[in-house]
């Protein structure tokens, strides 16, 4: 499982792009239809199927504790370690 996940939420309620950051330094990320993972697991990073649960009901879940980040956040994150397109 991964330690961090960083997602970006479109205007449906979607996941749109997401970064997974996991122990050792690995990450994971998905767009689109493009996946990636230098982790070795059995839930590979992928964007989800389903509507993101807003962030009061992810944080009812004592595993999960989720903020916002804006979009600025979002953006310097994804260059850093999103894919180099």
């Amino acid at each position: 499982m991964p330690n961090i996940i960083i997602c970006e939420i479109g205007e449906d309620g979607y996941e749109t792009r997401k970064i997974e950051f996991f122990d050792q330094g690995k990450i994971g990320y998905a767009y689109d239809d493009i996946v990636y993972c230098e982790f070795d697991t059995a839930y590979p990073t992928g964007l989800s199927d389903q509507p993101s649960p807003n962030i009061d009901e992810y944080n009812q879940n004592s595993v999960f504790l989720a903020i916002k980040v804006s979009k600025e956040y979002f953006e310097l994150a994804w260059k850093k370690f999103g894919p180099n397109l």
